[in-house]
């Protein structure tokens, strides 16, 4: 009897712990998503603004948007962000959605960004001239 126990409480642990990795593995993949949808965001964020040059070549930084409906699904308040950003955009005014997208997508992405909304909405441009 001891020995079925013993058998059993193995294959417990060991069936625990592959579920237990499997689902940390699929949660830091999802977040490794959400970062790189972030980051690509974030480092073309200068196309949106009253700076920017438009889009570039490879679609971004709207390929990274579009991809953020389908890799932040889950978190409401990205979406919520996207739809405003969606609309600034319509009216022509990215750079008035550009703040709240970035800081929920950080939050949704487990980024600690402390920047002021200034430094968001002002990225690193040349300056014409």
């Amino acid at each position: 009897m001891a020995v079925v126990t013993g058998i059993l409480g193995t294959w417990f642990g060991t069936w625990l712990g592959v579920v237990l990795r499997s689902r940390a593995n699929q949660e830091a993949e999802q977040l490794a998503l959400k970062r790189d949808v972030l980051r690509r965001f974030m480092g073309n964020r200068y196309m949106l603004t009253k700076t920017g040059v438009g889009v570039q070549p490879n679609g971004e930084p709207l390929v990274a948007m579009n991809e953020a409906f389908i890799v932040f699904a889950r978190d409401r308040q990205v979406i919520e962000a996207l739809k405003s950003m969606h609309t600034a955009m319509r009216e022509k005014k990215c750079s008035r959605g550009i703040v709240g997208l970035a800081k929920e997508m950080a939050k949704a992405s487990d980024v600690p960004i402390e920047l002021d909304d200034w430094f968001i909405e002002h990225p690193f441009t040349p300056k014409a001239g």
